[in-house]
């Protein structure tokens, strides 16, 4: 029979609890919950536009009324998500997590010839947006392990301008 030091316990107890608290981190966890504290919404710029960001800080603050003017023909967006140190949360990533957006808090999707398609996890286009129309667009992080909104949702005023040049078709 094989006796154990003092040090091959010590080390197989390092080892063990080492492995165990791998099993307690990462997105895999159904507590994993990550540290956003800023959604970042970009509104990709058209021909001979730039883009703009729009940050969401919290619930009180939201978007904190913002509306993104946005000409006519085809905008895509992308969403950011932050740290308080204003870094990227590493631990959203895009196997467990996707931004949506709705025209409710409660997750209602948009109506009226208003549309969102996703084309990844974190960007997408809403379009049918006629001229001089403003809608509101709830913006969330979802988890999608656990079915839940992390960060959001914070409602976006988008207002499409009129004459804004270059046939978009009714899409923001």
């Amino acid at each position: 029979m094989r006796r154990l030091t003092p040090a091959t316990l010590l080390l197989t107890s390092a080892l063990l609890s080492g492995a165990l608290a791998g099993c307690t981190s990462g997105t895999d966890n159904t507590e994993f919950e990550p540290d956003v504290q800023k959604l970042v919404i970009t509104i990709h710029g058209q021909t001979g536009t730039a883009d703009v960001s729009y940050p969401a800080t919290d619930a009180t603050n939201g978007f904190a009324g913002a509306t993104a003017q946005v000409p006519s023909g085809l905008v895509n967006f992308e969403a950011t998500f932050l740290k308080a140190n204003g870094t990227r949360e590493a631990n959203v990533t895009p196997s467990d997590f996707e931004i949506r957006a709705a025209s409710s808090v409660d997750g209602q999707p948009l109506s009226g010839g208003i549309s969102f398609e996703r084309s990844g996890p974190f960007t997408g286009t809403i379009t049918g947006l006629e001229e001089n129309q403003t809608v509101t667009v709830y913006f969330s992080l979802y988890h999608l392990s656990q079915s839940h909104s992390d960060f959001g949702p914070y409602p976006l005023n988008l207002h499409r301008t009129a004459g804004g040049g270059g046939g978009g078709g009714g899409q923001f």
